[in-house]
């Protein structure tokens, strides 16, 4: 359980490693260090070009995403790309550990996330071929209706969003999509709809829901004091501040 959750964060760390690499500059500052590779093992490695001593999966997936940047110098194919695999990576172990709510957790990110992207995508004019290449597989919408949102109206879309599980988090940010044409809030508000998830896990009397839930409570409250302090440093309006905090687990 705690690899599943751990996996983001050596994904998040290849993401800013490959991009400082890439673009020549030192990211360190952005690296966290509560993975499952050691820091300095996957810093020499990335920077070095020597992926020898990583999982030989980790390899794999270093090894095509930096193919595919030198096709199209895109910082944004890091992030599709190692996205991607990294779903992957949580949807089997998931699946291996077999818990119901993991597995509900991992398939709901992937959706929220597919939903992002068919966003950008749509927003970038770009077609349905270009989507179904960066759509992550396993989630609980199939990729057919990304595939078919991205030649419909938003309104159109929205109206089969009702029919999703997500109908409540996803109609509110559609809105703002189409008033604005920035999607600012889905994060705030899908880390709302997991822990009202995590709030219900923790009252499982016998199983790991209750660990699982628990690290997610720890992510929020570590994410909500990042937000509160960046935004005082950057003298942030309070008002915007207390907008983009997040539900406590209490």
């Amino acid at each position: 359980i705690i690899d599943i959750m751990s996996l983001r964060y050596d994904y998040h760390n290849i993401k800013v490693l490959l991009k400082a690499k890439a673009l020549g500059k030192d990211l360190s500052n952005i690296l966290i260090p509560i993975g499952t590779i050691p820091l300095d093992t996957l810093k020499n490695c990335i920077l070095s070009d020597e992926l020898k001593s990583l999982d030989k999966q980790i390899q794999k997936v270093i090894t095509k995403v930096e193919k595919e940047f030198e096709v199209n110098s895109d910082p944004q194919v890091i992030d599709t790309l190692l996205d991607k695999y990294m779903f992957e990576g949580m949807i089997e172990k998931a699946r291996n550990i077999d818990v119901q709510y993991i597995t509900r957790y991992v398939n709901e990110s992937i959706d929220i996330t597919n939903i992002k992207t068919m966003l950008r995508v749509k927003k970038q004019n770009k077609d349905g071929r270009f989507l179904e290449g960066v759509l992550i597989p396993n989630g609980t919408i199939k990729h057919n209706f990304f595939i078919e949102g991205i030649n419909e109206s938003l309104e159109i879309f929205t109206s089969k969003i009702s029919r999703t599980p997500y109908s409540k988090v996803l109609h509110t940010i559609l809105e703002e999509y189409m008033a604005t044409g920035s999607i600012s809030s889905l994060d705030v508000l899908y880390d709302n709809y997991i822990m009202d998830h995590a709030k219900e896990a923790k009252r499982v009397n016998f199983g790991p829901e209750p660990i699982i839930a628990y690290i997610i409570a720890k992510e929020t409250e570590i994410k909500i004091i990042r937000i509160i302090m960046v935004g005082k440093i950057n003298k942030v309006a309070t008002e915007v501040i207390r907008e983009r905090l997040r539900e406590l687990y209490v």
